[in-house]
């Protein structure tokens, strides 16, 4: 990644200077001058804005929101995810009375759940040790966890920034910025952002048991520091390499009415490889952590979205 500075008064009259990650396909700008460059993005801006609603409020709850919403999410699918929220939780101190199973509930499909947590503590920590009160500035917005330096300047300035560039097909042609742009006049748009080397791909085998008797089924709450903390899953085996269903079948002998095919879930440095067993059985379901509920009621407990998927696609 690279970076580049910018002056943020887009919307405010506040002024000052922060880093905005730069997935764009231009890499250098020039400019006779920075006022030049900050009058081009400012008029950029408030001719294509487009209407969102957390740019027609004041309140930093729901810019904070907003914000973290974003964070590694397209507007287009956050916007859902920010309704959701408001209309669940419209004041922090709703945020902070919800228990943390249904705060990810409401965040599930997003990913990155680490985000929601964190939402969830700070939301905690602002209801009840700072009176409600959001801090009012940049710095003491730094402290907070889970805001970095972009988040807090969008909430201290009452501002949210739109980059017309994209990780692929950048609106070249619409840009104010077209005539100083070095990819575009020497025509390697198609070669940016330099993609640095990529992260090593691990894959994992997962195998989930779906025991079913009587409309009741078991669940477990994934611990540890790894992928889908604290959400829901049935059972678990992880195996280390793939071809390990004729063993599982073996174990559960005849109660095994069903094997999904392999199922392909790819996370960012994760390729998972999935199958579903369901079995005909409770009996061998012992284990401590497991908990047994109504199948109705899976819709209660936030589960990993390829779970979700797979049930959406098989009517259990």
């Amino acid at each position: 990644s690279f970076y580049f500075w910018v002056y943020c008064s887009i919307v405010t009259n506040v002024t000052y200077l922060k880093i905005i990650p730069l997935y764009c396909a231009c890499k250098i700008y020039i400019f006779p001058s920075m006022t030049e460059f900050h009058l081009l993005i400012a008029e950029w801006y408030r001719q294509t804005k487009r209407d969102l609603p957390w740019r027609n409020t004041k309140n930093p709850y729901f810019i904070w929101l907003s914000e973290v919403i974003l964070q590694q999410t397209r507007v287009d699918q956050g916007i859902s995810y920010y309704y959701r929220f408001v209309e669940s939780f419209p004041t922090i101190q709703d945020l902070a009375n919800a228990d943390l199973q249904t705060v990810l509930n409401h965040w599930q499909g997003l990913g990155y759940y680490s985000r929601a947590r964190n939402l969830h503590q700070t939301a905690q920590i602002i209801a009840n040790e700072l009176n409600g009160i959001f801090p009012a500035s940049y710095d003491e917005l730094l402290q907070l966890k889970g805001i970095g330096p972009y988040t807090a300047a969008a909430i201290a300035s009452f501002s949210y920034k739109e980059l017309h560039c994209t990780p692929k097909n950048p609106k070249c042609a619409s840009c104010v910025l077209q005539v100083n742009c070095l990819a575009f006049s020497n025509k390697t748009v198609h070669n940016r952002p330099v993609k640095t080397k990529k992260t090593k791909v691990k894959n994992r085998f997962f195998h989930y048991l779906i025991f079913t008797i009587d409309n009741q089924t078991y669940i477990q709450q994934r611990k540890g520091r790894d992928i889908w903390e604290e959400l829901y899953q049935f059972p678990l085996i992880e195996t280390d390499e793939d071809g390990q269903s004729e063993a599982i079948m073996q174990e559960y002998g005849e109660a095994v009415q069903n094997v999904s095919t392999p199922l392909s879930h790819l996370l960012s440095h994760q390729r998972i490889t999935a199958r579903f067993y369901h079995i005909n059985s409770l009996e061998r379901s012992t284990s401590s952590d497991w908990i047994l509920i109504q199948k109705s009621a899976i819709d209660q407990f936030p589960i990993p979205r390829l779970i979700d998927k797979y049930l959406e696609q098989y009517s259990w």
